[in-house]
């Protein structure tokens, strides 16, 4: 729900699905969904706020446990975001 909420640019809801998701998923002891909320929050920041500290905070906790699941896909969702980040922090050469 929070990334359709997201895309309906209504930002609150959107933040609100993705940490009830979160909090569920801590609580059944998911490790998968966690890792993909920290996903889902991680995009919040970047397309609301432009926080690229929090984006990048986001994404790390998310990679540390693709890595322990073993996950080539959830972390490539994190090489990728964060490869934005990263261009969107410094100024390309022309």
């Amino acid at each position: 729900m929070g990334d359709v909420y997201r895309v309906q640019s209504n930002y609150p809801k959107a933040i609100e699905w993705i940490n009830k998701s979160l909090m569920m998923a801590e609580a059944l002891g998911d490790q998968k969904r966690i890792a993909d909320a920290y996903i889902s929050m991680s995009i919040m920041y970047y397309d609301t706020h432009k926080s690229n500290d929090k984006t990048e905070a986001y994404l790390l906790k998310a990679q540390a446990i693709y890595e322990t699941l073993g996950s080539q896909e959830g972390l490539s969702l994190v090489f990728g975001n964060l490869s934005s980040i990263y261009l969107d922090a410094v100024p390309l050469l022309h």
